[in-house]
């Protein structure tokens, strides 16, 4: 499994039903840091979701951080 340890940059309503959040990942530059191992090998990218389902809108904030974890399915 890999954690990224990401930072909500936007949460937007488009139009209506539709909710858009974007991520970047938080870079840790203290080897005991969370984020560390993960950050130091990839510091950059970005998370783009499209979220149509009402049950699962509304839980991100903008400047907030959030764990994502990453394993096969």
């Amino acid at each position: 499994m890999i954690r990224a340890k990401m930072r909500c940059t936007q949460v937007e309503k488009p139009y209506p039903g539709t909710e858009i959040v974007r991520m970047q990942p938080v870079y840790d530059a203290d080897p005991a840091g969370a984020n560390h191992d993960w950050s130091a090998a990839t510091p950059a990218g970005k998370l783009e979701l499209y979220i149509t389902n009402p049950a699962a809108q509304g839980h991100f904030a903008t400047d907030s951080e959030y764990f994502v974890d990453i394993s096969p399915a």
